[in-house]
């Protein structure tokens, strides 16, 4: 037996691997060329979930709404079968949420791929929420230097060898590094740790959120 867990590198795009799902309906009801015709902030809210409709039908996410869409995703995981392995306290929404499940080491890949779709739906119904609420939380320059700092600090403090002039892009490519080679796990703890921080302190909005969200239309709420 083993355990899968998804690989998720420090400051991976993972919000590409979250909209596949909703990139590929897109692409299903449109034809792969009519596909890209679309922002990502369109895909977005393309193909959103009841939960989804209900909370966006106001068009701004509360915290509240956050915290539940973490919830929603969380007990469609642990009802498909997966095991919730780490909460980011710091991001109470879907990104938050580290999940992985148990298979046999000769489990076809046919099988473990499936099993990954069906986690990406799960994030599917609520990852839009998260989206609206970074788009309406996005920090200022200063705030992201502060957080790049910081992440700088937070590195050297786990482990990471950087040089006294180093910045946080030698910190990031540095982290990357540790976290694929045999670092020794309580450094890496401490890395993932300094990576929620860093990203729940700078959101970025995906490109067309905004208009796309100003001419959402929600079947039956009358918007």
């Amino acid at each position: 037996m083993f355990s899968w867990a998804p690989y998720r590198p420090l400051f991976a795009a993972s919000r590409v691997a979250l909209l596949a799902v909703a990139i590929a309906a897109v692409a299903t009801s449109c034809g792969n060329a009519g596909a890209w015709q679309y922002s990502l902030g369109e895909v977005a809210l393309s193909h959103l979930s009841p939960f989804e409709q209900r909370v966006l039908a106001k068009r701004y996410v509360t915290y509240a709404d956050l915290q539940e869409a973490g919830q929603v995703v969380a007990e469609c995981l642990i009802s498909s079968g997966f095991t919730i392995q780490h909460r980011n306290l710091d991001t109470p929404g879907p990104s938050g949420i580290m999940a992985g499940f148990t298979m046999p080491k000769d489990t076809p890949s046919k099988i473990v791929n499936a099993r990954t779709d069906v986690e990406l739906q799960c994030y599917a119904d609520g990852n839009a929420i998260e989206e609206v609420w970074d788009l309406e939380h996005q920090p200022s320059a200063a705030e992201v230097h502060a957080a790049e700092m910081a992440f700088v600090a937070c590195g050297r403090q786990a482990g990471v060898p950087l040089e006294p002039q180093a910045d946080y892009q030698d910190a990031a490519s540095a982290a990357n590094d540790a976290q694929r080679n045999s670092t020794p796990a309580t450094e890496q703890a401490a890395l993932v740790t300094c990576e929620e921080s860093f990203t729940a302190k700078t959101p970025q909005a995906l490109p067309g959120l905004q208009q796309a969200l100003d001419h959402l239309k929600i079947p039956g709420s009358g918007s």
